[in-house]
């Protein structure tokens, strides 16, 4: 079971990490922390739940199904976190930080 799940794997792990990495970037940077978290919890309720159930129940995928929702769910997140890095308000940001470095 496990040789069929390898290939969705090693094919959605350079979309996990981009993805992963610029919600980090965006967290670290911005300051959205809120977004970001938001942003997780929409793609995991409206993308990977519903494509892995209609894969398992109605498709008749087994983990193979399961293992692509949560490819294509990334892979959403991770173009969110793109958009949303590049067209962030970057002088907000820079007042924000410069904040958080007096208040500490």
């Amino acid at each position: 079971m496990l040789r069929e799940v390898i290939p969705y794997v090693v094919t959605c792990q350079p979309f996990v990490a981009v993805g992963l990495i610029v919600t980090e970037l965006l967290n670290e940077a911005l300051f959205v922390y809120k977004k970001s978290t938001v942003t997780y919890a929409i793609a995991t309720l409206f993308i990977i739940i519903p494509l892995g159930a209609i894969a398992t129940y109605w498709l008749k995928f087994n983990i193979e199904g399961l293992a692509s929702a949560q490819c294509i769910g990334h892979t959403a997140v991770g173009v969110a976190s793109i958009v949303t890095f590049m067209n962030a308000d970057w002088n907000r940001a820079l007042l924000k930080a410069q904040r958080n470095k007096n208040s500490v």
